[in-house]
């Protein structure tokens, strides 16, 4: 979760502000890209939500088909 919405991680860029467990905005300070090789992930949904908190920053994701929804709205799914 950007401080402009939902966005796909390759329209990251320096300077994107991406939300925390905190509730605060870390500033994405470079982006680097390590190869094109094909990778295993996952499309997690736990207990009906789907978003997550990840690395030790705490960044806000979100698995496919994120609809439009305001802070508001996603804070409320906190536990």
């Amino acid at each position: 979760m950007t401080d402009q919405g939902w966005v796909k991680a390759g329209e990251l860029h320096d300077g994107s502000k991406v939300l925390n467990s905190r509730k605060e905005y870390e500033v994405v300070e470079s982006i680097e890209y390590k190869g094109y090789n094909e990778i295993e992930v996952y499309n997690l949904i736990v207990e009906n939500y789907h978003t997550f908190f990840i690395t030790e920053l705490g960044l806000m994701v979100h698995n496919i088909d994120c609809k439009n929804a305001t802070l508001g709205q996603i804070f409320k799914q906190f536990r």
